[in-house]
């Protein structure tokens, strides 16, 4: 934790990709249909004074619904391939943990898979469900504004990655 240009304090989100060091199909399907090496997106927020979890937790879409893991356990069963480090301030790390937590539960989009998959529109910005790159969409354009004119129930993992990538 670090203080910023107005000495608030800083914090870092990740937004990460991975894919699973098992063989799973869906993993499978999902790198050749985004012709990557990654099949997931994950959004990981360390430990914090404040908080009573002393450890970095990462939150997701994936095993049907969005859920959160130490992000140890995570790194147990995953490949990481790229994390981006996101400063923000105190108040909006707060803002961003909060949100998370209430999407806890949430079902996983597959219609919006299938959506991006295919190519059609089999959903309309819903937020009682999600997939792993829409749950980093929302954060990104919701909370630290970036902007994104694609339908978040269509943004793909190749999607965030280039929106990451030209900050």
């Amino acid at each position: 934790m670090q203080r910023g240009y107005r000495g608030l304090l800083v914090r870092k989100i990740i937004i990460g990709f991975s894919t699973p060091k098992k063989f799973k199909l869906g993993s499978a399907l999902i790198r050749l249909f985004e012709n990557s090496d990654y099949s997931h997106i994950y959004i990981k927020m360390e430990s914090s004074p404040k908080s009573s979890l002393p450890f970095a937790k990462v939150f997701q879409a994936s095993h049907g619904n969005v859920n959160a893991v130490a992000y140890d356990v995570f790194k147990e069963s995953n490949h990481i391939f790229y994390e981006y480090e996101i400063d923000i301030e105190d108040e909006k790390y707060y803002e961003i943990a909060t949100w998370l937590w209430y999407q806890l539960g949430k079902p996983y989009g597959f219609s919006q898979l299938l959506g991006i998959a295919f190519k059609v529109k089999l959903s309309n910005n819903r937020e009682d469900r999600f997939i792993c790159s829409e749950l980093a969409g929302m954060i990104l354009k919701t909370f630290l504004n970036y902007d994104i004119s694609k339908s978040l129930d269509y943004i793909g993992l190749n999607d965030i990655k280039k929106i990451l990538e030209s900050r």
